[in-house]
């Protein structure tokens, strides 16, 4: 008979404990999936950053090579600006003997 009596708020007490255990393992299970849901969305942002890092790097150097050829025909440029100087100040040193000459000649006809 006490057998009976303790067996009966043992089972009790064995139901209360297995459903206990069942919402625990709902629980888990949901935190689980929750917790693996935010990973999902954290892989594929992570994911879509590296693609977009990558193609930055890409435009990246492609605008240093730019930035070389840009800086070569500036340079360049400046050659060619300083050749050219030089050349009308030549220019501009033979029309100024010339007109000297052309004065000379002009006394020596007058």
């Amino acid at each position: 008979m006490e057998l009976e009596k303790a067996e009966k708020p043992f089972s009790e007490i064995q139901e209360k404990v297995d459903e206990l255990a069942e919402e625990v393992k709902l629980l888990q299970r949901d935190k689980k999936n929750e917790i693996r849901e935010k990973l999902d969305e954290y892989l594929k942002v992570r994911k879509e950053v590296i693609s977009e890092i990558g193609k930055k790097k890409v435009e990246l150097k492609n605008c240093e090579k730019n930035r070389v050829k840009a800086e070569e025909k500036l340079k360049g440029a400046i050659a060619e600006v300083g050749r050219l100087e030089k050349e009308m100040m030549d220019m501009n040193d033979q029309k100024k003997k010339l007109e000297d000459k052309g004065i000379e000649c002009k006394e020596k006809v007058s």
